[in-house]
């Protein structure tokens, strides 16, 4: 059963994804609903379908190269968080 982010266009993931091929794999064809965002003042994505941010990719960088993404979509978290789209 899809959940409310699956029918809204997220895709279904699992808890831990690990290495490139397997991320990619997993969000192959679904970047469109992201939008480019500063979250806390860093590059990341947002999901924000009809304005309202749903979740966050945080992007956590070392050397110039991106070594990992969480997704935060607690609600409580989201507020916490600073998103700029």
């Amino acid at each position: 059963m899809a959940t409310a982010r699956q029918a809204q266009g997220a895709p279904p993931l699992r808890a831990e994804i690990r290495g490139r091929e397997a991320v990619a794999e997993a969000f192959a064809g679904h970047g469109a609903a992201a939008l480019a965002a500063l979250i806390d003042g860093n590059p990341g994505a947002g999901w924000a379908p009809e304005g309202r941010a749903r979740a966050a990719l945080v992007m956590r960088w070392r050397e110039g190269r991106m070594v990992e993404i969480e997704i935060v979509a607690d609600p409580r978290r989201l507020q916490a968080l600073q998103i700029v789209l």
